[in-house]
């Protein structure tokens, strides 16, 4: 069975670049704002023409098309121009955080072979000496100052078809994976949409890390509808700066993690007020805060969206206003335009109604695999003939759905150990794999509790007399902030199922013990 609507006639768009489109957006509305910051607005125009004078310059470094270029430049004009410079030059981009610590930023280099890392004047990131870097400009808008050279004759042309950027998500081997997005699953996103209506009139804020997925539908959804994207300024994301944010830049658009959403409708729901169209998603969300939100943001709709990294961000969507008074699960609903959803039973057949089954989701938004991983491609990217007379690639979520009576798909669980926090897909393994290079940890085991933004997670380890204070600053070397443990305890052996493997319910209840 499968979910959403009759695909519609997909239209030229789905074979045209992030830059093709875009491109339409600058020649229709050149002056319009296209990016705003607390002391900054950009134009359409400026902001295309300082995206050209990155791509000479990446150019002039000797990108090529099909290169990976990665990007650590915090949210500035600057690093929206890196992108579509990038982007214009044929390559695809691979966003890094800054906060992220300097071994994390080598190991996603390496793995998807970036050929140049771009930084900012101001770049906290120290040298890496197996990465060519070039240091961009604050002047790039400053065509006076720019060291720029005039744009190439002849490029060759980007399709729809090519790499437009590499998103890292954690790792079940310890190895974080890069899934590689095509400038149509970004296009198939924000255009021709059922889940929404963008447009010129479309105010974004960007506020979450590069590195997060998310981050190219706060970005993308307004500049390929000619609308306007606000960006939050420093690393420090608070609930009183993102309203002040959404004041000064008059936000009408927000895409926000469940656990983010729930935390602001508890204590702050009036900074919601001034918005039209809230998306929310990363996490089950609970009916409570659903109930609340709609009855103290009566004139915002409110969408639970539902989507791997692997589709493009999002796949499907639910209107929170539909939630029955008595449900007990606020369901991810219905394929968005441009994906479709097939539940996919133990023996490779689909689901029967009622029946839980893996999602296996299919269309243009899919990704072409994962960076330099043909083995972990093959195993989560499968052909197959389900659903239809033809074969088609579809990706399999590992996560497990079922439709409800009012053909409404709900998320049930998950087939391995992965989860969720704060809006981040975190394989427990490769936080355990981490512990485990520390030579006083023999075992790591790894789970998440609590709820919202009070989830953490925590671990336990058979570990030698070696202080449990100092297991944080050790992690802090290889992994991002949000990887880290929030609690540690020492035991003698992990707990064990009978067959062997590591109880994780056991592992949590260690830490309810008093």
């Amino acid at each position: 069975m499968s979910s959403g609507e009759p695909s519609q006639s997909r239209g030229d768009f789905l074979h045209q670049s992030i830059c093709d489109v875009f491109a339409r957006q600058v020649a229709l509305r050149p002056g319009a704002v296209a990016i705003r910051t607390e002391k900054q607005a950009v134009s359409y125009i400026e902001l295309d023409a300082a995206a050209e004078r990155v791509c000479c310059l990446l150019l002039e470094r000797g990108i090529e098309p099909g290169m990976t270029v990665s990007i650590a430049i915090p949210r500035t004009p600057s690093y929206i121009a890196s992108l579509l410079g990038v982007l214009k030059a044929g390559a695809a981009y691979l966003p890094v955080d800054p906060a992220w610590p300097p071994t994390r930023v080598a190991a996603v280099i390496d793995t998807a072979a970036a050929a140049l890392l771009v930084v900012g004047e101001r770049a906290p990131l120290p040298e890496l000496p197996h990465v060519p870097r070039m240091v961009l400009s604050e002047d790039i808008f400053n065509p006076g100052k720019s060291s720029a050279a005039a744009p190439p004759q002849r490029r060759r042309p980007v399709s729809g078809a090519d790499v437009a950027y590499v998103c890292f998500t954690s790792g079940s081997s310890g190895t974080p994976k890069g899934a590689l997005i095509p400038h149509r699953g970004v296009v198939s996103l924000v255009l021709d949409q059922n889940y929404a209506h963008f447009s010129e009139r479309t105010v974004t804020l960007h506020h979450t890390s590069p590195g997060f997925d998310v981050a190219a539908a706060e970005i993308w959804t307004p500049l390929l509808n000619g609308g306007t994207c606000v960006l939050l300024s420093g690393e420090l994301v608070s609930i009183g700066r993102i309203g002040a944010a959404i004041r000064a830049g008059n936000v009408n658009t927000m895409f926000i993690t469940t656990s983010l959403f729930n935390v602001i409708v508890d204590t702050s729901v009036e900074i919601l007020e001034r918005l039209t169209s809230v998306f929310i998603g990363g996490e089950a969300q609970s009916p409570r805060h659903v109930r609340t939100a709609s009855a103290r943001l009566p004139n915002v709709e409110i969408m639970n969206l539902y989507g791997p990294t692997e589709a493009s961000v999002t796949t499907t969507f639910f209107p929170l206003d539909k939630l029955a008074p008595k449900a007990k699960n606020v369901p991810i609903g219905r394929s968005i335009r441009h994906r479709e959803i097939l539940l996919v039973g133990a023996n490779g057949t689909i689901a029967q109604p009622g029946e839980a089954g893996e999602i296996w989701i299919a269309g243009p938004g899919l990704a072409l695999g994962y960076v330099n991983r043909p083995d972990l491609t093959a195993e989560r990217f499968v052909c197959a003939a389900l659903g239809s007379s033809e074969t088609r690639t579809f990706y399999r979520t590992g996560d497990l759905g079922q439709f409800n009576n009012e053909g409404d798909l709900e998320f049930v669980g998950r087939l391995d150990n992965q989860v969720k926090l704060n809006g981040y897909r975190i394989e427990v393994g490769e936080i355990e794999r981490a512990l485990t290079m520390h030579a006083c940890i023999r075992q790591a085991a790894v789970v998440a509790q609590g709820v919202d933004l009070a989830r953490k997670l925590k671990a336990v380890l058979v570990t030698t007399a070696w202080p449990l204070e100092d297991v944080g600053e050790f992690l802090a070397e290889v992994l991002p902030k949000y990887m880290i443990p929030a609690e540690y305890r020492r035991v003698q052996e992990l707990p064990r199922n009978s067959s062997g493997k590591v109880d994780r319910q056991a592992v949590a209840l260690l830490f309810d013990e008093t």
